[in-house]
């Protein structure tokens, strides 16, 4: 195998070899190696192509003046900034710029030469360094841009998208500072009542969160709810949805809808008795296994 493809796998993060839930060490193969890098976007199906896009990435970094993108924590200070610039650059002056999501600007001025060092390259025959500023500015969480250029003007100029993530994640009021809160956890399809079609839906839903509130519960715990494949039904599982976006038409309470309280065909059919004999089937099937759960429960519990 090419030592121009090892590199550019490497460099994409492409591994070698992975192990699988028995332990038992597979190496990836020339072939798979080169379909991966293909699929990212790399061209490596010959030796000359890989050899080129191995000397596309590594020029990448000494190309630009910024990263595309640089995110860091509120509290990681002070922010440390990378950017690379021609090494006859030290001695010259450079302006960085912040402006902040919310309007506010903050700059300065430094000379390359006086920051740390992270680096060296080469660019088209050209000594390359890289320079890290350390920016001990409070930043708020939010979308900011970070600009740097030449003070005169003159020579090379860039900017990025400056993302400040929150120290912490979001705390609820109600537990904050050690304060405690309790609930429910709940299989939505699992929610037995008398008013549904085989399933829980969300007419049960709200029943259950309505009881949550007047018993004091601060939260409730549901499986995912979004749209399955109805393509496909043995793919049930709600973590693997067909689609984020839209929920699972099941759980629709059909009973419920205005759409239903308007169309007399549709209450005519759910009224029917083969309609009504299909339900009382179901729940009863439903008292069934609440039964037999609850048979199985005692004798576990029995010493």
């Amino acid at each position: 195998m090419s030592d121009n493809l090892d590199q550019l796998c490497e460099l994409c993060g492409v591994l070698p070899q992975y192990s699988d839930i028995w332990g038992h060490a597979h190496t990836a193969s020339e072939a798979a190696k080169r379909a991966l890098l293909a699929a990212m976007g790399m061209a490596a199906g010959s030796e000359e192509e890989a050899a080129a896009s191995l000397r596309a990435l590594q020029r990448r970094p000494w190309e630009r003046l910024l990263p595309p993108v640089q995110v860091v924590r509120e509290a990681a200070r002070p922010h440390r900034i990378a950017f690379a610039l021609a090494a006859s650059e030290d001695r010259a002056v450079y302006r960085w710029h912040l402006r902040r999501e919310s309007g506010g600007e903050e700059c300065g001025e430094f000379s390359p030469e006086s920051l740390e060092e992270a680096g060296r390259g080469h660019l088209d025959g050209q000594d390359m360094v890289r320079r890290v500023l350390a920016l001990d500015l409070a930043v708020e969480p939010g979308y900011h841009r970070f600009f740097l250029e030449r003070a005169d003007g003159s020579g090379l100029a860039g900017e990025m998208p400056f993302i400040v993530a929150p120290a912490e994640c979001y705390l609820p009021p109600a537990i904050r500072g050690g304060g405690r809160a309790w609930g429910f956890a709940a299989q939505l399809y699992g929610i037995r009542s008398g008013c549904n079609w085989g399933l829980g839906d969300f007419g049960d839903l709200r029943r259950m969160l309505e009881f949550c509130r007047e018993a004091g519960a601060g939260t409730v715990l549901l499986n995912p709810l979004h749209a399955l494949f109805p393509d496909a039904p043995e793919h049930a599982s709600p973590y693997s949805p067909s689609s984020r976006s839209y929920f699972n038409t099941l759980y629709l309470d059909i009973e419920d809808m205005a759409d239903f309280a308007e169309c007399a065909e549709a209450r005519a059919t759910v009224d029917a008795p083969p309609f009504q004999g299909r339900l009382h089937a179901l729940r009863a099937e439903m008292r069934l296994q609440r039964f037999e759960q609850g048979q199985l429960a005692q004798a576990l519990a029995m010493p």
